[in-house]
């Protein structure tokens, strides 16, 4: 059985880890997902994760968003470097934002925010930014308690988001979202699930 270490820039990206934990490897045990506050910071750990990846019985999961990079494989390239990465070592890249992940489940989003399902994108992976195209949905259209807890106060020009975004959303992922319905959306998402449903099968 292998333990894994996981890490991933912020606690909605944490939630997803931890999903993925259950879905594809529920009797190995984990670590506490690091959650580094930035993509700078995770990037630094590659090394380290790569290095623990090669010890017998352990395994490492990165999640990260793809952002400005042009692709999943050249940032895969870049992460991992000229030789090849470990076998135990899983980098997983939501295209472009995680947040697109979590418009990939539109029957569960539309439930828990109020937002109708027909004002959702048809693919979340193709949006430049998914977070922004998140807050406008929920500025317009969900019920008061999602838009208190996504959305800055009124006169706030210092965040993007408001205090409980990420605590909201995490708990949204953990107690309601569904792999298998968010897979129908998101082709990066896919991705994801051919990488770990392919891992899991040779432990």
């Amino acid at each position: 059985m292998l333990h894994f270490f996981l890490a991933c820039e912020d606690p909605l990206s944490e939630a997803f880890c931890i999903q993925f934990m259950k879905y594809y490897f529920p009797t190995s045990t984990y670590n506490p997902v690091i959650v580094t506050g930035g993509v700078g910071e995770l990037k630094k750990k590659v090394e380290a994760f790569k290095n623990i990846a090669q010890i017998p019985d352990k395994a490492t999961l990165i999640v990260t968003d793809l952002d400005e990079n042009k692709s999943v494989e050249s940032l895969r390239q870049e992460w991992s470097g000229k030789i090849n990465s470990p076998q135990n070592f899983l980098l997983l890249v939501a295209v472009k934002e995680i947040e697109s992940w979590v418009l990939a489940d539109i029957e569960a989003f539309s439930k828990w925010s109020g937002i109708p399902a027909n004002k959702f994108p048809v693919n979340p992976d193709h949006e430049k930014d998914a977070k922004q195209i998140l807050l406008n949905l929920v500025r317009k259209y969900a019920n008061n308690e999602t838009k208190r807890n996504l959305l800055p106060d009124k006169g706030v020009r210092s965040s993007r988001v408001g205090i409980a975004y990420n605590i909201s959303l995490r708990n949204f992922v953990n107690d309601y979202w569904c792999l298998n319905r968010a897979l129908v959306i998101s082709e990066s998402l896919r991705e994801v699930d051919n990488l770990l449903s392919m891992f899991s099968k040779k432990i």
